[in-house]
């Protein structure tokens, strides 16, 4: 199986490929606990994701600050055969990417 790294990693350049205009971040600052794993940016809105493998969930801290971003903060959730859950909905890798994308419409 693949690292959070690598999955995350993969995630986002086909975001970059298919939001071209998006400025996206990938987050490492290690002396701030709890920063979602990166951020997209794109005509002026942004969204929050933390990325886990199954059955990994975000600690309690990283939940506090999730929840205090509220609707723009969302959990990616990588599991077996390509596939992730983002807010309770399961995708194939090309369908989330596009789930994804659509949140800036």
């Amino acid at each position: 199986m693949p690292t959070e790294s690598q999955l995350t990693g993969r995630l986002l350049r086909e975001l970059r490929r298919r939001l071209p205009d998006a400025v996206i971040y990938k987050h490492n600052d290690r002396s701030t606990a709890a920063i979602p794993d990166c951020s997209v940016t794109l005509r002026c809105q942004t969204h929050w994701f933390e990325m886990k493998i199954a059955p990994n969930i975000p600690t309690k801290l990283q939940q506090y600050y999730l929840d205090r971003l509220g609707k723009i903060a969302h959990v990616v959730t990588f599991g077996k055969l390509g596939h992730f859950v983002m807010d309770g909905e399961l995708y194939d890798f090309k369908e989330g990417v596009e789930a994804i994308a659509a949140l800036f419409k």
